[in-house]
């Protein structure tokens, strides 16, 4: 798609996975369809999403996209609130599994005895996930050649997407009618690259 400019390879690999966020949005929300949790998982009264840099944007993405039926908090730090508890559902995003905030957090999601979730590749929080037996998102980054957070949109944003959807905490849709939504959204062919190199621009480093 770019062979006619003289970019450099990490370059042309960014350009090449901004041009398969669409692809990302599919695989995962796609692989998550069946998506099961536990009955706890839907007796929560509040909601926090942790992450940083390019694994926290999703979450600011879908806060300003949707409404949930519960208060959602985004934390973008070491330590969740005070008032986070059982009855508080916490989804941990991290690309790499390995950002040290986000694992700061689940400890402390651990020992508030918060309901857990969230998305990663794999790293020190799949296995927190895993050896805690929560359910959980794993992304096979197959549609990010760059491999860097900020260029894994797609993934982050149908991801966490397929979570509230699952637990039924977006307003004004269902499961079936945000099915349709999505399913739209997805074979929408509208460039919507502007929007995203404006977005990953804002990010800090």
């Amino acid at each position: 798609m770019h062979d006619n400019l003289n970019l450099s390879k990490s370059t042309e690999l960014t350009l090449e996975s901004i041009d398969k966020f669409i692809l990302q949005g599919q695989q995962i929300w796609n692989q998550y369809n069946s998506l099961v949790f536990s009955s706890k998982y839907y007796q929560i009264e509040n909601i926090i999403i942790c992450g940083m840099g390019g694994s926290s944007l999703p979450a600011h993405i879908l806060k300003s996209t949707f409404r949930t039926k519960l208060p959602l908090q985004i934390i973008e730090g070491y330590a969740l609130p005070s008032w986070a508890n059982e009855k508080t559902l916490v989804i941990l995003s991290s690309y790499s599994g390995e950002t040290e905030e986000t694992l700061s957090c689940a400890v402390h999601a651990e020992e508030n005895q918060c309901v857990i979730t969230g998305i990663t590749t794999g790293g020190k929080l799949e296995k927190f996930f895993t050896g805690g037996g929560y359910t959980f998102c794993k992304i096979d980054p197959v549609h990010n050649p760059s491999q860097a957070p900020r260029y894994s949109l797609g993934y982050g944003i149908f991801g966490i997407l397929r979570i509230l959807s699952k637990l039924e905490l977006l307003e004004r849709y269902d499961e079936q009618s945000l099915e349709k939504e999505v399913s739209k959204a997805l074979h929408n062919q509208m460039d919507y690259r502007h929007l995203l190199l404006v977005s990953l621009y804002l990010l800090p480093e």
